[in-house]
């Protein structure tokens, strides 16, 4: 379960982000909307982000919002999804077998 997690939010995720980016991106330029597509593909990417920033925050309030080590558990814990994600591909991909 842990590695579906990994994938999901290290790949997954990241990935849909950056396609509604691109795409709503694309959508203002041929709409010709008044808002620039560099904004729109912004606004996508700050949705991502806020997203991960709530796992943060609701990660380090959970284990104890005045305790320091809650904090930086928490930072692992949600930023760390990337590279366990590159350690899963890593071994899915056959360079980290034995």
């Amino acid at each position: 379960m842990q590695t579906v997690r990994a994938v999901i939010w290290g790949c997954v995720f990241p990935v849909i982000v950056a396609i509604a980016a691109g795409l709503g991106a694309l959508a203002a330029s041929v709409m010709t909307l008044m808002t620039p597509p560099a904004f729109v593909a912004a606004g996508a990417i700050a949705a991502g982000a806020f997203v991960y920033l709530v796992q943060f925050f609701s990660s380090a309030v959970r284990r104890g919002i005045f305790r320091v080590s809650s904090w930086r558990r928490a930072y692992r814990t949600v930023f760390g999804r990337f590279s366990e994600f590159s350690g899963a591909m890593r071994y899915w991909l056959g360079a980290d077998r034995p």
